[in-house]
């Protein structure tokens, strides 16, 4: 080794150790602000069945459970056939029912702080016919959802 090769190893040496205390610590981003968790499902009650044809009838509801214990349940209607609770790709609930080759797809989705229940009715014959808001409700701003599924 040359004393300019000797001379270049002890600066980068004393220039790592020198930086070594200035670097600063990497910073922890701020903890951002959750809003509340609010349990929201699409509950599917007994109808029984339609007397004349014998078709099975479900009432549906959308309940949504706050922090505090509140509960805001809102009837949604009357949805004809069999329902069963099946994922939906972009919604967090959703429901087919399906009864003699008819029926229809119910979804629940959400749009910034507000959720929305849709409907579209599907046809063996004719496929699946235009979607149609059923309601929308406001969540607390920020709000955390937790979806069950419920019969």
């Amino acid at each position: 080794m040359t004393w300019g090769s000797e001379w270049f190893a002890a600066f980068v040496a004393a220039a790592l150790i020198g930086c070594a205390g200035q670097t600063p610590p990497p910073e922890t981003p701020p903890p951002q602000e959750e809003g509340p968790e609010v349990t929201v499902s699409l509950r599917l009650l007994d109808g029984g069945e339609d007397e004349e044809t014998g078709t099975p009838r479900n009432h549906a509801e959308l309940a949504l459970i706050h922090p505090d214990g509140r509960r805001d349940v809102r009837p949604i209607g009357q949805l004809v056939g069999v329902c069963t609770h099946e994922e939906v790709p972009g919604a967090v609930l959703g429901v087919r029912c399906w009864w003699a080759g008819a029926g229809a797809t119910v979804t629940v989705r959400r749009d910034g702080d507000r959720l929305h229940v849709m409907s579209r009715p599907v046809d063996e014959e004719t496929g699946e016919g235009q979607e149609e808001e059923l309601m929308a409700v406001d969540l607390p701003a920020g709000a955390t959802l937790h979806a069950i599924r419920a019969h």
